[in-house]
């Protein structure tokens, strides 16, 4: 913990969280042609 690397390491920290956001969603709906597969599809099988 006192290693002059992790010390560097800590002080930055607050720049690589800045900006840093998570999103939590529900998929309600899912619209398109029909041409790629939707992640929570049975993927289709080609002829």
């Amino acid at each position: 913990m006192q290693h002059p690397l992790h010390l560097e390491a800590k002080a930055a920290q607050a720049n690589w969280l800045d900006g840093y956001q998570i999103i939590i969603a529900k998929v309600l709906r899912a619209y398109g042609d029909g041409k790629l597969d939707h992640p929570t599809q049975t993927p289709r099988r080609l002829p």
